[in-house]
């Protein structure tokens, strides 16, 4: 299962209707995600058949399922909303919805640490993990998966997978991201989930992960 935050804009229904609204996703694709009450819910097998018109599944695809299965049948994440916030100074913040995400000092003392950046690499989401999750991937032994950015606030149970569903614009105006751009990111915070789950490489940064996002970004550019 994959809790939804109470807190987060989409309740787990919603969270399927947008997957459902999404015009990039077959529907063989969208059979997979279903909810249970405030559960989000990918199912651990799909079936595709194969018939006129129909496409085969991406090259992607298979590897993500694996990913995105792992996450379901774990215990290790939920799934929130947030808000990407247009600053002055070409600056841009994201704000989750029912988190808050920051960095422990040595001395174990809390800071908040707000995703700030350019307007131009604004964050389309983010997936926080716990500093138990964290200690775990910097025991690796491939140095590529340790993790040095931010966490959910001790205290929390689970890791977060925030995926922006709206654009706050500098003069207060709200703009809300169609099901194509949400659907494109919830895969892709969810592959860094299921990849950190199975200690597997989960960075942006890292070939071996953008070789599947690459395809997620395309398959869901569609015109």
């Amino acid at each position: 299962m994959i809790p939804v935050n109470p807190k987060s804009k989409l309740t787990a229904k919603a969270w399927v209707d947008t997957v459902n609204a999404a015009t990039c996703a077959p529907s063989w694709m969208k059979k997979i995600f279903t909810f249970r009450g405030t559960d989000f819910r990918i199912a651990p097998s799909y079936k595709f058949i194969t018939g006129k018109g129909i496409s085969k599944p991406p090259a992607w695809f298979g590897v993500w399922h694996t990913a995105a299965s792992s996450v379901y049948m774990g215990s290790n994440w939920e799934l929130t909303t947030g808000t990407l916030e247009m600053k002055p100074k070409d600056l841009s913040l994201m704000v989750p919805d029912g988190i808050s995400i920051g960095k422990l000092d040595p001395d174990k003392n809390w800071t908040d640490f707000p995703q700030m950046q350019g307007h131009d690499k604004g964050e389309g989401g983010i997936t926080v993990p716990t500093q138990d999750i964290k200690d775990n991937l910097n025991t690796q032994k491939d140095g590529k998966l340790h993790y040095s950015g931010v966490i959910v606030k001790p205290g929390s149970k689970q890791g977060e997978i925030v995926v922006v569903t709206q654009i706050k614009s500098v003069d207060g105006q709200l703009l809300s991201f169609g099901p194509n751009d949400v659907i494109e990111t919830l895969f892709h915070e969810l592959f860094h989930a299921g990849q950190i789950d199975q200690n597997k490489p989960n960075a942006d940064s890292d070939t071996r992960f953008s070789a599947v996002t690459d395809g997620i970004k395309s398959f869901f550019a569609c015109p």
